[in-house]
């Protein structure tokens, strides 16, 4: 009775926990500081129209028992808009959102989204350890549950945006959500071994892998396999059209195992473009990328356009 009893509250706890994913615990405006604004303003007129129509929430939501930082970027008119879940870049508080990367997104909530980036744990705010693409990706998976808390979002129409390690979590999400509509990977972290072998690999290794990534030293080769798209595209959800964007002049991410990835996508006829951009760099700052994006978002989350023909066909 003592171990059926343990037994019970064990599940209990799990269910409970499970049952609260997603929960949005604090929501609170975000009030941008003239210097913000100012300096958007000034590179890009059109960032006072977005400021004007797009509202900022600093929020924290529950993801396996932990709190979790993040923004949600929505359009001020009331109404039922498509999501976004936007992955971060970096690690813990490198690369963490800030209000100047807050107001680049606003410019996609402007055009009818409602946008919702994860700072994920162990970054300033967050409960627990960043694992590189370990139990982190909870944190991304659970930005679905916490969009059914907000009444502006429409889950029946859900995208995901991710950039550099975020391009790796939004790639890990695909292996178990079936629910997302598309998927934009931007200077994506598809092959974690290729970070060991370049020239710069011994101490990015020692500094990101062997400090973040759980049980690095005895089981190395399956925990970057668990980080890398490349040796498991068969895994990713057949009903998500990718769009990948890579520069190739990108000295973080190398664009061959990007084009060795689409490859791969293209011999297992996923839906997916592959867009290399001659000379881009990481991140591709560039407005081409910001309409490839809003493009490919419109066509498949908005717009619900059916998936293209993978088949050969045609005259």
């Amino acid at each position: 009775m003592k171990y059926l009893f343990v037994l019970v509250s064990f599940f209990a706890i799990v269910w409970h926990t499970n049952a609260q994913n997603g929960l949005i615990i604090s929501n609170n405006l975000v009030i941008y500081p003239d210097s913000i604004i100012k300096q958007r303003v000034s590179k890009s007129p059109a960032f006072q129209l977005i400021f004007d129509e797009t509202e900022t929430h600093d929020i924290t939501y529950l993801s396996t028992g932990l709190k979790i930082k993040g923004f949600v970027i929505q359009p001020k008119k009331p109404g039922k808009y498509p999501c976004l879940i936007f992955c971060r870049g970096g690690h813990e508080d490198f690369g963490s959102i800030d209000l100047w990367t807050t107001s680049a997104l606003a410019d996609i909530a402007r055009h009818g989204y409602v946008v919702i980036a994860s700072q994920l744990r162990g970054s300033p705010g967050s409960d627990g350890k960043d694992e590189f693409g370990g139990a982190d990706t909870s944190d991304v998976i659970n930005c679905i549950p916490a969009l059914a808390h907000l009444p502006y979002a429409d889950t029946s129409r859900i995208g995901i945006y991710g950039i550099s390690r975020g391009g790796m979590n939004a790639l890990q999400v695909l292996r178990s959500q079936k629910s997302i509509k598309a998927a934009i990977i931007n200077s994506g972290l598809v092959n974690a071994f290729d970070n060991i072998e370049r020239k710069d690999g011994a101490g990015f290794e020692k500094e990101i892998y062997q400090r973040l990534i759980p049980d690095y030293q005895t089981e190395k080769q399956k925990q970057l396999m668990l980080r890398s798209a490349l040796y498991w595209p068969e895994m990713i959800c057949k009903t998500t059209p990718l769009l990948i964007m890579q520069g190739t002049s990108d000295w973080r991410v190398d664009a061959a195992g990007t084009i060795k990835l689409a490859e791969k996508l293209y011999a297992l006829k996923q839906p997916m473009r592959l867009v290399l951009v001659e000379g881009g760099t990481h991140g591709l700052r560039l407005p081409i990328r910001d309409n490839m994006l809003l493009e490919w978002l419109d066509r498949y989350v908005k717009n619900k356009t059916p998936l293209p023909d993978m088949t050969l066909h045609g005259e």
